[in-house]
């Protein structure tokens, strides 16, 4: 059986749910998942502090009618 990296099997399993866009806080623990998603064609928005991320997150519904 082959091996597959965690970044692209997470890749994967979000591509199978219509994952398109990716909102994460940044961080080195994390790259492999970035690198996963983004082989699967998923854009990353990737944001450094966590107050800074709820505006974008609350405000993506009203901008793409999610």
């Amino acid at each position: 059986m082959a091996e597959i990296a965690g970044g692209d099997a997470f890749g994967r399993a979000l591509t199978q749910e219509v994952v398109k866009h990716v909102f994460t806080l940044t961080g080195g623990p994390i790259y492999e998942l970035y690198a996963g998603c983004a082989a699967n064609g998923m854009a990353i928005v990737a944001l450094r502090l966590e107050p800074v991320a709820a505006h974008p997150l609350a405000g993506w519904p009203n901008v793409t009618c999610y």
